[in-house]
């Protein structure tokens, strides 16, 4: 059975570790991965393969200026859907770095539409999230549109050029 497509973004996967308050540059939707801005704010990733980011957003933002929660501990771990027609294909993937699918929220339903980039694993050491795990459900396997555990390689609170991959 193939794994249903339905982008939403990313959710925190286990128990929150740290959930913090940041202020907006832009509108941020639950599930947005986002990275901090040179004037101390959080924004939407605006690169899909460098980008160094600071945690998923858990809250609403509609414009500049508002709060927003984010989840951002550095060994937070996150689920998020592969984009992609037949990748992560095996075991294999596990370990690799992956790239964003940078993409607008829904203002509709207020939900990120973001997704890891399924066919770009590499060993990069600059590259945004790491490949934990494929979601261990009846419903979920290797292949498209799979709901995979990622944490983020390249961290603001930690090391910038992130890990290599396995």
């Amino acid at each position: 059975m193939a794994n249903a497509d339905r982008p939403r973004g990313a959710e925190c996967y286990g128990k929150v570790l740290r959930s913090t308050k940041y202020i907006a540059d832009a509108a941020c939707y639950p599930g947005d991965f986002l990275e901090m801005t040179a004037a101390g704010k959080v924004q939407p990733a605006s690169s899909a393969t460098a980008a160094v980011l600071i945690g998923v957003c858990l809250s609403y933002a509609s414009a500049d200026g508002d709060e927003v929660s984010v989840a951002d501990h550095p060994d937070q771990l996150f689920k998020v859907q592969s984009d992609d027609a037949a990748e992560p294909a095996a075991q294999t993937a596990i370990g690799l770095n992956y790239d964003l699918v940078i993409t607008a929220g829904s203002s509709t339903y207020e939900i990120s539409r973001q997704e890891i980039d399924g066919d770009t694993g590499v060993v990069t050491a600059a590259t945004p999230l790491r490949l934990i795990a494929i979601d261990e459900r009846n419903d979920n396997a290797f292949g498209g549109n799979a709901d995979c555990i990622v944490r983020i390689n390249m961290h603001r609170l930690t090391q910038v050029v992130g890990e290599t991959g396995l």
